[in-house]
């Protein structure tokens, strides 16, 4: 049985090619394109009290001989760590794209 090429490939909506020289990219190619996208589901998924909460932790635990995972459940430190290394690509590429 022959298949054409691409016959089963679906075509993508709202992505954008990522560059070679931004990689490693944490940012989805929907969120590269549209980095509010981002911005928006940060504050969706725990609110902005929650996330400066979660971060006095780490601050409080990085200065003292104690560790954040004595305060926090290991999910919410995976959760606040890629949230936060995200943030910073979306803020990146935001100052990216006003600057044209």
């Amino acid at each position: 049985m022959h298949q054409q090429a691409g016959q089963y490939a679906s075509k993508p909506h709202n992505l954008v090619a990522v560059p070679v020289t931004e990689f490693p990219m944490l940012l989805t190619s929907k969120e590269f394109g549209n980095p509010m996208a981002f911005l928006a589901d940060f504050f969706e998924k725990r609110s902005l009290r929650r996330w400066k909460q979660w971060l006095h932790l780490f601050t409080t635990a990085a200065l003292s001989n104690g560790s954040v995972a004595e305060e926090m459940d290991a999910t919410h430190i995976f959760i606040f760590i890629q949230y936060l290394k995200k943030l910073v690509y979306a803020a990146s590429r935001l100052l990216a794209l006003q600057e044209g």
